[in-house]
């Protein structure tokens, strides 16, 4: 008899069920392998917790395995973290064993919304006929690039509705197959001497090595100061040690400077595991780390579940991105995973960012983790130098189009000089918010501290707590004088104004939408860094690790829309967007400058940005967050409710908070529930509860009993998502 973990979203206790081994699997079934089986009618996919000899007393005639996948078995130690993962994030022991048992990229297929049609009205209309063909369209609308079985997972859809939607054009279909980056780079000497700064932080790291017990090491240094050598040496140590090393970064499509870095400091002893690997290459690189062949591995967030065996190091470059948090199930966060693998192999995280994540900062200037400092540019050049533009005040003078008088000179001298330039826009394509144009004040909830936007055409809501307030005569309430405005601009409302004013210069946008098809990333990024483009225009993809040496001037468009956003966490990534965009200019020997234009100059999230001072933005940022009782004070849950039909998700929402409350003690406090930010979302309607709490272990044991009662009364109309420790919370 075997026990089988089913990879369903199943409540505790009910994840295990017994099956029979077929004599010609018997050689093939142990823990942890991989199998297919009969469950309520239909195959599905499970991974092997056990095997019993015997049948006991009592059970009646078992279902036999249907047969063993190829996949290599889970080790004991991967079951344990297995264990751990579905414990942590509240999902089933199955769907946490199929994420550990996947290799990063294994599912072949990846789904994009098809092109020129009208999907919101499309998924609407498919809704009252098909309502499982309109979920998984909008997923796939959602999330393009998404895999098969994160689609059938996520959708709660059979593979027949996939077909559906391909036969009818909705959505088409891919398989990913890899190609090296074209990138004009010259890999560092392996000879170079290191800074006083880097040897202080190495030795450090190799006296963590030496002890072989597990340790959390911050690596904070300024963009440019040269963490990328530090990890390479780390890497050499531990090699030394005869131990393996796993290599993070937050999307593996902006990384392929480290990893061909990597690959020049050792070879074929690399293994990149993503999810755009073809098949052969796939499986080659996961044999080659399973038999200890490659003991570098580098990947995105789902290599932390990469098979070695003599684990030594994890390094986490760029900690502080949110692209760490997988949104789908189980709703882990990678760094979270590493420091549990870390703890059960004896090993060292080494955690690098110029801007870390306010919650790792905290717990470094506790001492939980060891704080070492790059404070100055490898080069010795400078950081660059920033410049200031109230808008408020060129609004007053005149402006009428998106860039200041001061803006436009720079980007004239640097192209004249045959300079480049990169134009930022700090936006997301959502969260409209409104602004004072004559104070720069932006509407906030008086409860929670975070942004209001607008719900109706004259109500704006808190989309934490639901208070709400009428837009009042377009009058600003600070000021009483200035109007009130909807505000954001998008890339290619600022890509038309570049080409009308500047017609003879080579322009490239990245974004969402140009980097959509496969190759498209690179496409671009190659061709700026063969110097055929001038200006290259930009949401947050350009503030993500680019090392462009032509680049001497970064513009940001408008530094406040994040800030906007309903979010505590606005400011840090506000703060974290405009440093890590600034450090994109100077280096390549000329010194670089950056403008940022902002309604609000004097909030500190800008101005300290400005001035480059990450620690005095922590200190102040922290005091916030303790006095609003927000992490790294706390912890937070996250509850979502998805339907098509909004009094019916309102209505769940509401019996769920009455189940909560009647569970809740004084030290968690329930939020809402309230519409989400995005509250429909191509064609379904979304509300939440936020939980908060100063423990996290009382938050996962209430969340556990009412998650799944309320799902045993919600039915398939509304479904019901759980998030621990969210970073989204649109």
């Amino acid at each position: 008899m075997v026990q089988v973990a089913v990879a369903l979203p199943l409540p505790p206790g009910k994840e295990v069920y017994s099956y029979r081994l077929p004599p010609q699997l018997a050689e093939k079934v142990i823990p942890g392998a991989r199998v297919v089986v009969p469950f309520r009618g239909r195959p599905v996919v499970g991974v092997v917790v056990e095997l019993e000899e015997e049948i006991p007393e009592g059970v009646k005639e078992l279902k036999p395995i249907i047969r063993v996948e190829e996949a290599k078995p889970l080790p004991p130690k991967l079951l344990r973290l297995g264990e751990w993962l579905a414990e942590r994030y509240l999902c089933s022991l199955g769907e946490a064993l199929l994420a550990l048992t996947a290799p990063p990229g294994e599912k072949e297929e990846y789904y994009f919304p098809a092109e020129d049609r009208d999907l919101e009205e499309t998924i609407e209309a498919l809704s009252r006929r098909f309502p499982a063909q309109a979920r998984a369209l909008a997923v796939v609308v959602a999330f393009p690039g998404i895999d098969r079985l994160s689609l059938l997972r996520e959708a709660g859809v059979k593979a027949q509705t996939l077909d559906a939607l391909w036969r009818k054009g909705l959505v088409r279909k891919e398989k990913a197959s890899f190609k090296a980056l074209p990138f004009p780079f010259t890999p560092a000497e392996t000879g170079l001497s290191l800074t006083p700064a880097q040897a202080k932080a190495l030795s450090r790291v190799e006296e963590a090595l030496n002890r072989k017990t597990p340790a959390v090491l911050l690596l904070h240094g300024v963009t440019g100061s040269g963490k990328t050598e530090v990890y390479l040496r780390a890497a050499s140590l531990t090699l030394a040690q005869g131990r393996q090393v796993i290599v993070l970064v937050p999307e593996i499509v902006l990384a392929y400077q480290l990893v061909e870095q990597f690959r020049s400091r050792f070879g074929d002893r690399v293994a990149v595991l993503h999810s755009a690997l073809g098949e052969r290459e796939r499986g080659t690189s996961w044999q080659r780390v399973e038999r200890g062949e490659a003991p570098v591995v580098i990947g995105a967030r789902s290599a932390v579940f990469a098979p070695v065996s003599r684990l030594g190091l994890i390094v986490l470059d760029e900690e502080h991105e949110p692209a760490y948090k997988q949104e789908q199930v189980p709703r882990y966060h990678a760094r979270e995973v590493a420091l549990a693998r870390a703890a059960q192999d004896g090993a060292v995280v080494l955690l690098g960012s110029a801007t870390p994540s306010l919650e790792t900062y905290a717990r470094a200037l506790a001492g939980h983790y060891e704080l070492l400092e790059l404070p100055q540019r490898v080069d010795g050049s400078p950081l660059p130098q920033v410049r200031l533009v109230d808008l408020r005040e060129e609004y007053r003078r005149g402006m009428t189009g998106l860039f200041s008088r001061f803006l436009l000179k720079r980007i004239k001298e640097k192209l004249r000089l045959g300079e480049q330039v990169i134009l930022f826009l700090n936006r997301r394509g959502f969260a409209a918010f409104v602004l004072c144009r004559s104070c720069g004040r932006i509407l906030r909830c008086p409860h929670c501290d975070i942004a209001l936007t607008f719900y109706q055409p004259d109500l704006l809501l808190c989309h934490y707590c639901h208070y709400r307030i009428r837009r009042q005569k377009l009058f600003c309430p600070y000021c009483g004088k200035g109007e009130l405005e909807l505000y954001g601009a998008g890339t290619q409302r600022l890509e038309a104004e570049v080409k009308s004013l500047f017609p003879e210069a080579r322009v490239a946008r990245l974004d969402a939408e140009t980097t959509s098809r496969r190759g498209s990333h690179e496409a671009i990024l190659s061709a700026v860094a063969r110097r055929e483009v001038d200006i290259l225009i930009g949401t947050q993809m350009v503030a993500k690790g680019l090392d462009l040496p032509g680049v001497t001037l970064v513009g940001v468009v408008n530094a406040d829309v994040t800030l906007t956003l309903p979010d505590f966490r606005a400011a840090e990534r506000t703060f974290q967007l405009l440093y890590q965009v600034a450090g994109r200019a100077g280096r390549g020997g000329t010194p670089g400058e950056v403008v940022i234009q902002s309604h609000c100059p004097e909030h500190y999230a800008i101005y300290l940005s400005a001035r480059q001072d990450f620690s005095t933005f922590a200190r102040r940022e922290l005091a916030l967050r303790r006095r609003f009782e927000y992490p790294p004070f706390s912890h937070l849950a996250r509850v979502v409710f998805t339907g098509a039909a909004e009094n019916k998700v309102r209505e769940r929402a509401l019996r769920f908070r009455e189940l909560l409350l009647a569970e809740a003690g004084e030290e968690i406090t329930v939020l809402g529930p309230a519409p989400c930010p995005l509250g429909k979302l191509k064609g379904f309607w979304r509300w939440h509860i936020i939980l908060k709490g100063r423990k996290a272990k009382p938050l996962r044991e209430i969340l556990r009993e009412t998650v799944e009662q309320a799902k045993r009364k919600a039915g398939a109309e509304v479904k019901i998502a759980l998030d621990i420790d969210p970073l989204s919370m649109l």
